[in-house]
């Protein structure tokens, strides 16, 4: 069944030519390494990208919309042919292979999101995607495990598989099988409390869970009074380990020990969920140490954008997880909720740098690759409005789009080979969501704008959240 399936979809929407030696991630494509031999990690472009002048027109090029398109087509049958429904992946331990940062459920999402994006305007071939997006839940949910029950994040933990299961199962007609994943997202709540204080693999990504679902399904679906208990279980470890001038700090619990100003294991992370929990912005102590935070975060920034991570050997880092693209979106809502200029100009200098040091070697990964700088970067232009920042992601794509070892399947390169063809860590299979998104996004459809496991680029968080001493 499945052989047929892949079969029809490759025969009925792509030229059977555009096929042909895709199998990369399994041969010399993915090199097995973290980083790029020496200390430059990113792709030289000052010669190739001119600078943004004011009030420039910025457009994306046809050319580059029909070979984007062309990508994704490609890069959806190299994960098909690799890593199908029933593939395992190959992780030499015990680590699950149906969560989002190691596997099938992201590929589950990656469909769903192209079945998103497509439904107005190829109904039949989102039809198609939505049956693929089935096919791979199916497989991650008969691989749930209850043995890492304390991990709770979209990314990492069973909360982000039943979240996606119920959005797939809602888009298939089943409200019934829906509203079970949602009781099962919602059941961490009676368990005892995680000592999980990261993104990647505690409260904070769990937040995103819950604002997944209410997000897709309009309408509050989890009690306000357990968010906050959990939002103040956060914010009371960052301030028990926070330094003399109130910032809160926020050190991975024993045995990992890392400390970090980064998104994924770092105090971004924190600080952007906490940001966007109502609750939290009526409560002066609360805000009034998110704010010296972020003011560390300002302090550590240097004159030309980069945000220095504290986590030894991350200080150079330009990618989600660490330095001016984790710390671009904080600044962005700080300065949305708060208005002070200063959390402005701070985003501005760290989208600046993100920029110029941001089309990275590794590829198109979303965790540790350009597709998250480009999100990070979209959510500054959704905010401000400004142009110069609809320019950079556009020409980032292009660089991207004329570099080979980026995106040509024959010859791009995956750094990251923790996740198979994850659509968090891979650099195919992220570029799949990634060019999904932008060309509806430069269609007119900024609601389908969303980067997998971390959030929409227009969110629901407004200033009107924050009232009285904030005023």
């Amino acid at each position: 069944m499945l052989k047929s399936s892949v079969t029809l979809f490759i025969a009925a929407f792509i030229s059977v030519s555009s096929v042909q030696s895709l199998q990369y991630a399994k041969n010399g494509g993915c090199t097995g390494y973290d980083q790029p031999p020496g200390d430059k990690m990113y792709y030289d472009h000052f010669n190739v990208i001119k600078p943004y002048q004011d009030k420039e027109q910025v457009y994306f090029d046809q050319k580059y919309r029909d070979l984007m398109s062309l990508r994704v087509d490609q890069y959806v049958n190299m994960t098909l042919i690799n890593a199908p429904p029933d593939f395992k992946c190959d992780l030499g331990d015990d680590t699950p292979c149906n969560w989002v940062f190691t596997g099938s459920s992201s590929r589950a999402l990656t469909f769903w999101k192209l079945y998103q994006n497509t439904k107005k305007t190829n109904p039949a071939k989102s039809k198609y995607y939505l049956d693929l997006a089935r096919q791979y839940i199916e497989g991650s949910l008969k691989d749930i495990s209850d043995k890492y029950d304390d991990f709770i994040s979209f990314i990492n933990g069973n909360p982000g598989v039943y979240a996606i299961a119920s959005v797939i199962y809602d888009s298939l007609g089943d409200s019934t099988k829906a509203q079970q994943f949602i009781d099962k997202v919602d059941v961490v709540f009676s368990k005892p409390m995680t000592n999980k204080i990261d993104y990647d693999d505690g409260i904070p990504g769990y937040f995103y869970t819950l604002d997944f679902l209410e997000t897709y399904y309009d309408r509050p679906l989890f009690s306000r009074d357990n968010v906050m208990r959990y939002a103040s279980h956060l914010f009371d470890y960052g301030y028990n380990h926070k330094l003399e001038n109130g910032t809160l700090i926020f050190p991975e619990p024993f045995p990992d020990t890392r400390t970090s100003l980064g998104f994924g294991r770092g105090a971004a992370g924190m600080l952007f969920r906490l940001m966007q929990v109502p609750e939290v912005l009526q409560n002066e102590t609360m805000v009034k140490h998110i704010k010296l935070t972020i003011d560390y975060m300002i302090a550590r920034q240097r004159p030309d954008g980069q945000v220095a991570d504290i986590q030894p050997g991350m200080e150079e880092r330009v990618q989600w997880c660490h330095g001016a693209p984790s710390a671009t979106p904080v600044f962005a809502l700080a300065y949305k909720i708060f208005g002070d200029q200063k959390y402005l100009l701070a985003a501005d200098l760290a989208a600046n740098y993100t920029f110029n040091y941001g089309v990275l070697l590794k590829g198109m990964g979303l965790c540790h690759g350009t597709s998250s700088n480009i999100y990070m970067i979209l959510y500054l232009y959704s905010i401000t409005k400004d142009p110069k920042y609809k320019y950079f992601a556009i020409e980032m794509h292009k660089f991207a789009l004329d570099t080979p070892t980026l995106t040509d399947p024959e010859k791009m390169m995956s750094w990251d080979c923790v996740g198979q063809y994850s659509s968090f860590i891979d650099t195919a299979a992220s570029a799949i969501a990634t060019y999904s998104d932008m060309l509806t996004y430069i269609d007119g459809q900024e609601e389908n704008m969303w980067m997998i496991g971390w959030g929409k680029i227009s969110h629901k968080t407004e200033n009107q959240h924050a009232h009285t001493f904030l005023e």
